[in-house]
């Protein structure tokens, strides 16, 4: 859940400065700086966009499914080798 106050992760929000950034497929990124060192948490890419709207109609927290590379391996059947005997 990433706080979207100012709407800049909106996916429909054509002002947002990562607009038209935020949709399927994405690469993501979550890093956290510490005593002045970046440390890259995770990497991976956007499955779902989930924006939150509020009664007032405005985006204020979006959702973001993610999934890393190893899932893009599920999309390929597997063809067991084995060594003839």
């Amino acid at each position: 859940m990433l706080e979207n106050q100012d709407r800049d992760l909106d996916p429909l929000n054509e002002d947002g400065i990562y607009y038209p950034n935020v949709d399927l497929l994405r690469r993501v990124q979550i890093s956290l700086e510490w005593d002045s060192v970046e440390y890259k948490l995770y990497q991976g890419f956007i499955d779902s966009p989930d924006p939150d709207f509020r009664d007032n109609g405005t985006v204020t927290f979006l959702s973001l499914a993610c999934s890393d590379g190893l899932s893009s391996l599920n999309l390929f059947p597997v063809i067991h080798i084995g060594v003839p005997g």
